[in-house]
């Protein structure tokens, strides 16, 4: 064993000569492999050292401490050709790190499956911290897999745990990363992961770890990346309820995709609480998605969500969106916005269902009886809509409603909206709802009225043309209306009859003003 012992000394011993005219005292010696600087003295300009593999850099120093290379000539020589000896030292208990060294650069050079003794060697010269960093990390990843392929588990961990990813594939790195999932540990997994991203795992094994983060944060909290993550598993095909839920509550992109998330956490039995809904339908209504298509978690908000501001919000902006005719209602939305819009009186609720029931052949008494409210407290207030012409002929409309000549203007800009008449008066068109403008004007038969509409530029009309009068119901027309209307139709045709219908007209003009005017206090004079 002795003999074993001190034999490496003279397998690995070479005899190098200096060439040069520089005083040179020592040579150092430092193999790739690790070991740092071996370092041997120089007499009469030669010196025996000993190189353990092919992987060695010599450099010269002199007597000022200067290090030299590639300027200091030599000569190289090996002492001993018995390698065959090598393993054989080491087999009898040598414990030279040369012999180690050597043995170690064999394995990387043959790169054959190693066996049980050749582990123990690696893992030796590891723990010792005897090489460098570089091949360090070739010799854990050896042990990587051979402790991997015998079950080795504990070693397995100590050698994963050993590992810097920075030195490593990224083909590698996502291998480990694997293996570190499947052996359940997580927090290092989960640092490995964040750091390189490594996204090349299978994603049922990054499902695994995302799940056990999300559910070891009893209160979770949003987390852009954790965020991130089950976003990309999701487009992956891999999901459950933890990662459909975390969308649900934190997911800050597409109003589609987001609605896709619910839809798979109703499929997926998730607990959606009302705070994902309100997110749901607060980012549709503010993003200016199409609504209705929202209407399966609306519905579920609908009921027993506690924010009933969203609520209105939403059927408002339905409502609205209905009344400008970019959408269709269905009986549903119609009776969701009849709850709402009777107990609140919201104006534009209570258009969209005049509007509804405008366009329905048959409506009940009760029904019947609210639109005429409704249409007489419009007309009282001035308010006109287009369709609200559509009642003619189903129940009694007030008569300006009815007979009034209607232009609509939906404002897709900013700035007021103002129409000229007949190229004369420049009036104000009046704002009914947000961006909506209704001018309406009672003409008398066959009375034509030219007109331009205009939107911030007074100087191009944005809308322009012709309203005609039409005849009226004369069983519905105010008597003063009725008494002009004939005036007009008699005045080319019969002078006479117009004459005679001019002084009643003053007659009844004079009278109406004696009736009205204000009774004086008793005591005054009259």
């Amino acid at each position: 064993e002795e003999l074993y012992g001190r034999l490496p000394e003279i397998l690995f011993a070479h005899r190098v000569k200096c060439k040069t005219d520089k005083h040179i005292v020592r040579v150092v010696v430092v193999h790739d492999e690790g070991g740092g600087e071996q370092s041997y003295p120089v007499q009469d300009g030669q010196a025996v050292i000993h190189i353990a593999t092919p992987n060695y850099r010599i450099y010269f120093i002199d007597e000022n401490g200067y290090y030299y290379a590639g300027t200091v000539g030599y000569e190289l020589k090996k002492l001993c050709h018995l390698d065959s000896l090598i393993e054989t030292c080491y087999n009898y208990g040598s414990d030279s790190f040369l012999v180690k060294l050597y043995l170690f650069s064999r394995i990387l050079t043959e790169n054959v499956r190693i066996s049980t003794k050749e582990a123990i060697l690696i893992h030796e010269l590891i723990r010792g911290d005897m090489l460098g960093v570089e091949y360090q990390h070739k010799g854990l990843l050896i042990l990587y897999d051979y402790y991997r392929s015998i079950g080795e588990d504990a070693l397995l961990e100590e050698v994963i745990r050993a590992i810097d990813f920075h030195y490593i594939s990224r083909e590698r790195q996502a291998g480990i990363l694997q293996t570190m999932i499947q052996y359940q540990m997580n927090e290092d997994a989960l640092g490995v992961f964040r750091k390189y991203e490594l996204t090349e795992c299978t994603p049922k094994l990054i499902l695994l770890l995302i799940t056990w983060v999300l559910d070891e944060e009893q209160q979770q909290k949003f987390d852009p990346y954790y965020m991130r993550l089950c976003d990309f598993l999701y487009d992956k095909g891999e999901k459950n309820k933890v990662t459909l839920s975390y969308l649900l509550n934190y997911y800050m992109g597409d109003t589609k995709k987001l609605l896709e998330f619910y839809k798979e956490a109703e499929k997926n039995g998730v607990e959606i609480r009302d705070g994902a809904l309100e997110r749901l339908l607060g980012q549709a209504l503010f993003t200016g998605a199409e609504l209705t298509v929202f209407e399966e978690p609306f519905a579920e908000y609908y009921e027993y969500g506690d924010n009933r501001t969203l609520v209105k919000a939403y059927l408002s902006e339905i409502a609205y969106e209905y009344l400008t005719d970019r959408l269709s209602i269905t009986v549903e939305w119609k009776n969701r916005i009849a709850k709402e819009g009777l107990a609140t009186q919201n104006p534009v609720l209570v258009f969209a269902l005049l509007k509804y029931f405008s366009g329905q052949e048959t409506l009940s008494e009760n029904e019947r009886e609210w639109v005429r409210f409704q249409l007489a407290e419009f007309a009282a207030r001035g308010q006109y809509l287009a369709f609200m012409k559509e009642f003619h002929g189903k129940m009694e409309v007030p008569f300006e409603i009815d007979n009034a000549q209607m232009i609509q203007w939906i404002a897709s800009g900013k700035g007021s909206v103002y129409i000229e008449i007949n190229k004369e008066k420049l009036l104000p068109v009046q704002e009914i709802l947000p961006d909506v403008y209704c001018f309406a004007v009672i003409l008398f038969a066959g009375e034509k009225c030219q007109y331009r509409i205009f939107q911030g530029d007074m100087n191009t009309p944005v809308k322009e043309g012709e309203l005609v009068g039409k005849m009226t119901d004369s069983s519905t027309e105010p008597s003063f209306f009725r008494m002009i209307q004939e005036m007009r139709e008699t005045k080319e045709k019969d002078p006479e009859r117009y004459e005679e219908q001019w002084n009643e007209f003053h007659k009844c003009k004079n009278a109406g003003a004696a009736l009205l005017k204000p009774l004086s206090w008793e005591g005054e004079a009259n």
